[in-house]
């Protein structure tokens, strides 16, 4: 264990008030070295953190890697913790904070007869999930969210409704426009937590440390996955509008996607770095909810750039990021060109979004102040 990397994270995560100043406090600064048993705001201290599901290490869900980001978040908060499946949980008169999605879902764990006196349950909220497995988005996700019930969100209010203690969290979205999602969204906002979800491959001394990387830039356009699913369930239709001009201009470059090697962290990683360019995408229901995915924050936190195709990054980063957030294909694909030739223009962005996310948006911090009841709106 590495102490002085240890007492950097402890003054970090436990001392709030200065993650804007965060390089400039003396690490030395015992003012500043609390550590978790004696940080009087953390709640849940008498609870062990329970992830429910996703624990196949070889043939990973796409929730393993966020279960596996959180384990490391609360192990480094400070938090006793467990990643397993129900069934293999062994109770002794301990208290549980479960965060689960559909292995089970909050239903589920209820219904069975796991939760016991004290525990407290975090659903995890999409808007698709178990019992939605027929169901898509269709080729236009914005009206589709107007009108859909919103099942794990209304699983979440009616055990609300029935005196447990429930949270819902989730990849912050947007709910304005969708009635029955803005409806449980305004009557629960004292339980819901909105996260910016990203940085999943980056631990937190990766996250403090990252910097823009602006040399040895020798592929022109880097992609890391693959195109998947159909219109309406995955980003087909997101990959016709945005990555094909740029397959056409014959710079793009994709790799770690289906049917080919996969990627780890590290890899991954090295190949964004080697870019001039690495295009974000989203799945049109993403798109359609304003909600930023790992995307953007794996590529900026890399060190380098993209043209983001979801205007979700300007509600969460300011409208300082409005040059480099377009829908519309022509416009994404004629920015996508100009700052692939002008890396010097980058550089601006980059500084900016890896400050924002060293300051307060990365799930570090955010699951910190959630253990601390401030919510994230």
């Amino acid at each position: 264990m590495d102490i002085i990397d240890e007492k950097r994270k402890k003054i970090y995560l436990h001392n709030p008030e200065i993650r804007n100043n965060y390089e400039n406090i003396d690490i030395n600064d015992n003012k500043f070295i609390t550590d978790f048993l004696n940080d009087d705001k953390l709640k849940y201290k008498d609870h062990v953190i329970t992830l429910l599901g996703y624990t196949n290490s070889i043939n990973k869900h796409t929730n393993w890697y966020p279960w596996f980001r959180f384990l490391d978040v609360f192990k480094t908060i400070g938090y006793k913790c467990e990643w397993c499946k129900i069934n293999n949980i062994k109770r002794n008169g301990e208290k549980r904070l479960f965060i689960t999605w559909n292995e089970p879902t909050c239903s589920e764990l209820i219904d069975n007869g796991f939760i016991k006196d004290g525990d407290i349950v975090f659903q995890k909220l999409t808007s698709l999930g178990k019992g939605n497995e027929g169901i898509n988005w269709t080729s236009t996700p914005y009206e589709w969210c107007k009108t859909w019930k919103w099942s794990l969100f209304q699983m979440f209010e009616k055990y609300y409704d029935k005196g447990y203690d429930i949270y819902g969290f989730g990849c912050k979205t947007n709910f304005d426009n969708f009635p029955e999602k803005k409806r449980i969204c305004e009557k629960l906002k004292s339980r819901l937590y909105w996260i910016s979800w990203g940085g999943t491959p980056f631990n937190l001394n990766q996250i403090l440390e990252c910097t823009p990387q602006m040399e040895n830039l020798q592929k022109k356009c880097v992609f890391i996955g693959s195109k998947w699913g159909c219109v309406g369930r995955g980003n087909i239709d997101a990959w016709e509008k945005y990555l094909t001009p740029l397959e056409k201009c014959k710079v793009l470059e994709s790799s770690g996607g289906i049917g080919s090697k996969h990627l780890t962290n590290e890899e991954m990683d090295i190949e964004l770095k080697k870019a001039k360019i690495c295009p974000i995408i989203h799945a049109p229901s993403w798109q359609a909810e304003r909600g930023i995915q790992d995307r953007f924050y794996s590529v900026f936190i890399s060190g380098r750039f993209g043209i983001c195709d979801n205007l979700g990054a300007i509600d969460i980063f300011g409208d300082e990021l409005k040059d480099i957030c377009h829908e519309e294909p022509e416009k994404y694909l004629e920015k996508t060109l100009y700052y692939m030739e002008n890396i010097e223009k980058q550089e601006y962005y980059i500084r900016f979004i890896q400050d924002k996310i060293k300051q307060k948006y990365n799930f570090y911090a955010q699951w910190y102040n959630i253990m601390c009841d401030k919510h994230n709106f």
